[in-house]
C-alpha cells in the first residue's frame, strides 16, 4: 500500500510540474519586452563603448518596449551583433522572467596605441588590433618610428602569437615585438610607468624612451627583454641612482652580459 501511495505521490507531483512547465511556457509566449538594461565593464578604465551604443542598436531591429513579444528578441544576433563590435571583448544577451532584456558588455583593454605612417590604432590586451575612438583616448605607451603598415590590412588580426602574415611582412612583426614590449611593460608595475614610448628605428634597433631620465634605451628586440630588463635595473640601482638620471645620453642593451652607456 505504501509502495502504491509512493507512487502516487511522484506521478501527481510530476503533473503538478508539467502544468507549472506548460504555464511557465504560456505566459512567455504573452510576456512583451518590458526594458532594456545595459552594463558596460569600465572595471579598466575604458570608455569605449556606452548605453546609447547598445541602445541604438537593439532598437534599430525594430523592437518596442511594451509591444514586443520577448520570444521574437534574437538574443543570438544580437550577442554576435555586439561581439563583433571592434572595442568588444564579449558581450551576453538575455531576459528575465519579468520581460527585461539584459545587454552585459566586456570592453577590450588596450596596452599600446601605434603610429604609422597612414594609421594610427590600438593594440588590446590579447594582441587584438582596435580603432581608435571618438568617445575616449586610452593613456597606453606610444609606439612609433619606421612602421610602414595600414590599419586596413591588418583591422581583425591578432598580434599576440605569429601569423601568416608575420612570415611575409615585416612591417607586422614588428607589431609582434610592439605587443610583447607593450604587454611585458604592462605586468611590472615600474617598467609600466617607466616607458611611455617604444621607437622603431630604420636600422632595426628599438628605442625606449623613459619618463624618468634623459636618456635613450637601446634592445634589439622582444626576445631577450628580460634580460635587458634585468640589466637595466641594476644599472637604475646601483649606478644611476648615484651618478645621476641625466648623466648618459644613450643606454644599450643590445650586447649580451654587458651595458654600453654613451656620456651625455
Amino acid at each position: 500500500m505504501k509502495k502504491f501511495k509512493n507512487i502516487a505521490i511522484v506521478t501527481f507531483s510530476v503533473m503538478m510540474l508539467l502544468a507549472l512547465l506548460g504555464l511557465a511556457e504560456s505566459s512567455k509566449h504573452d510576456l512583451k519586452l518590458n526594458d532594456l538594461k545595459v552594463s558596460i565593464d569600465v572595471s579598466a578604465g575604458n570608455y569605449f563603448v556606452d548605453e546609447v551604443d547598445i541602445e541604438s542598436q537593439v532598437f534599430a531591429k525594430g523592437y518596442q518596449k511594451g509591444k514586443e513579444p520577448i520570444l521574437n528578441v534574437d538574443l543570438r544576433q544580437l550577442e554576435t551583433q555586439f561581439d563583433n563590435m571592434p572595442s568588444v571583448k564579449k558581450a551576453e544577451v538575455y531576459c528575465s522572467l519579468n520581460g527585461m532584456l539584459h545587454v552585459d558588455i566586456k570592453q577590450r583593454t588596450p596596452i599600446a596605441r601605434i603610429f604609422t605612417r597612414t594609421s594610427s590604432f590600438y593594440l588590446d590586451k590579447a594582441g587584438y588590433v582596435m580603432p581608435l575612438s571618438d568617445k575616449y583616448t586610452a593613456k597606453v605607451p606610444v609606439v612609433n618610428g619606421a612602421l610602414n603598415i595600414d590599419y586596413s590590412v591588418i583591422a581583425g588580426l591578432n598580434f599576440a602569437e605569429p601569423n601568416e602574415l608575420m612570415k611575409i611582412n615585416f612591417e607586422s612583426r614588428k607589431l609582434h615585438e610592439a605587443y610583447l614590449l607593450a604587454k611585458k611593460f604592462k605586468e611590472v608595475p615600474f617598467w609600466d610607468a617607466q616607458f611611455k614610448q617604444i621607437y622603431f628605428k630604420e636600422n632595426g634597433d628599438i628605442e625606449l624612451i623613459p619618463a624618468v631620465g634623459n636618456h635613450v634605451v637601446i634592445i634589439d628586440g622582444a626576445e631577450h627583454i628580460d634580460e635587458s630588463l634585468t640589466k637595466l635595473m641594476i644599472l637604475y640601482k646601483e649606478g644611476l641612482s648615484k651618478t645621476g638620471w641625466n648623466n648618459y645620453k644613450v643606454i644599450n642593451l643590445k650586447y649580451k652580459d654587458q651595458i654600453v652607456c654613451i656620456k651625455r
